[in-house]
C-alpha cells in the first residue's frame, strides 16, 4: 500500500468525559489483535465541492483554450497557406457574381484555399463588392491579403481594337 494507511481502529466506547479514545488502557491488551480486518474502517479523502467545482472549470477552460488554439492555427493557415505562391493565373469574373461566387472561383483556380474561410476574411477586412472583369497578378496558393488587394484595384481594362472609318461613308456602309 502506497502512503499513510487509511484504515481507521473502531473506537472503543465514550469515556466518562464522553470523548472517545483510541489508546486507553482498556486498548493496550487488545493490541496485539488490532490486525485483522474487521477492527478497521476505511475512512476515503475528504474532497471538498469547491474543489471539484475548480477542477472541472479549469479542465473546460483547459479545453475550450486548446480548441481556440487548433482552430485559429488553422484559420490562419487558410488565411497565409505555407509555401511560396505558385503558377499566374488570369481569373474572369462573371458580370454579377458575389463575393462567395468569386470565392468558389478563386478556390476552383487554386488562388487560394478556402472560400467559405476568404467570404469571412473579406468582411473582416471590410472589402467587396468586387468589380466583373479579368484579373491578372493572381498566384495559386496565395495569401488572401494578396488576392483582396489585387480584387481591389479593379480588373483589366477592356481590350480595345482602333478602327478606320473613312469620311463620307453611311453607317450601314461601315
Amino acid at each position: 500500500m502506497v502512503g499513510p494507511d487509511p484504515r481507521v481502529p473502531i473506537p472503543s466506547s465514550p469515556n466518562e468525559h464522553g470523548v472517545t479514545d483510541l489508546h486507553t488502557d482498556d486498548d493496550a491488551d487488545a493490541e496485539s489483535d488490532a490486525g485483522s480486518p474487521a477492527d478497521y474502517v476505511y475512512l476515503p479523502p475528504e474532497r471538498s465541492a469547491l474543489r471539484r467545482t475548480l477542477y472541472l472549470v479549469g479542465t473546460a477552460l483547459g479545453i475550450i483554450m486548446v480548441v481556440v488554439a487548433v482552430g485559429g492555427w488553422w484559420a490562419l493557415r487558410q488565411v497565409n497557406p505555407s509555401g511560396a505562391p505558385g503558377d499566374a493565373v488570369v481569373l474572369t469574373v462573371p458580370t454579377g457574381s458575389s463575393t462567395a461566387q468569386i470565392g468558389t472561383l478563386l478556390e476552383n483556380q487554386g488562388i487560394i484555399t478556402n472560400a467559405g474561410v476568404f467570404q469571412y476574411y473579406v468582411k473582416f477586412k471590410g472589402a467587396g463588392p468586387f468589380k466583373a472583369g479579368d484579373y491578372d497578378g493572381l498566384y495559386r496558393n496565395d495569401s488572401m491579403d494578396n488576392v483582396i488587394n489585387r480584387l481591389r484595384k479593379g480588373p483589366l481594362p477592356p481590350v480595345t481594337r482602333p478602327i478606320v472609318i473613312q469620311e463620307g461613308l453611311w453607317l450601314s456602309e461601315v
